[in-house]
């Protein structure tokens, strides 16, 4: 090992490979490489732009639109975690902040028509 001192803040380090500590060598990357500029939204190699999926989608709704805790259409409040939800409109997950809307469960579940949409998928499971 050869001691070598820090080229920022001129600790001593043993070592052979390094110029820098490894607090001052962080500090270095991100300011050289700033990854949450870089790989944030369009930018990033996995962005998959308007074919991403159920949970990709949502998880940009909950990024941008952040949690609600009111429902729009019963005025209920404070509410939290799975008692609301952020629901499209259009049906068709786009990434617009006009097609999403808060909902607490009941008025959900109204809004979807989850309970008719299960009974029309069952009604063509048995028929086939």
């Amino acid at each position: 090992m050869i001691m070598i001192t820090c080229k920022d803040c001129n600790k001593t380090l043993k070592t052979r490979y390094s110029q820098r500590c490894y607090s001052c060598a962080a500090k270095k990357r991100v300011l050289d490489y700033p990854y949450s500029v870089l790989q944030n939204g369009n930018k990033h190699y996995a962005w998959k732009g308007d074919k991403v999926g159920y949970t990709g989608i949502h998880m940009w709704v909950y990024k941008t639109l952040g949690k609600p805790d009111t429902c729009e259409k019963c005025s209920k409040s404070g509410l939290n975690g799975k008692f609301i939800n952020w629901a499209n409109i259009s049906g068709k997950y786009l990434r617009e902040k006009d097609d999403w809307k808060r909902l607490c469960k009941p008025c959900h579940v109204k809004f979807d028509d989850i309970i008719n949409k299960g009974w029309d998928t069952k009604r063509r499971q048995i028929l086939l």
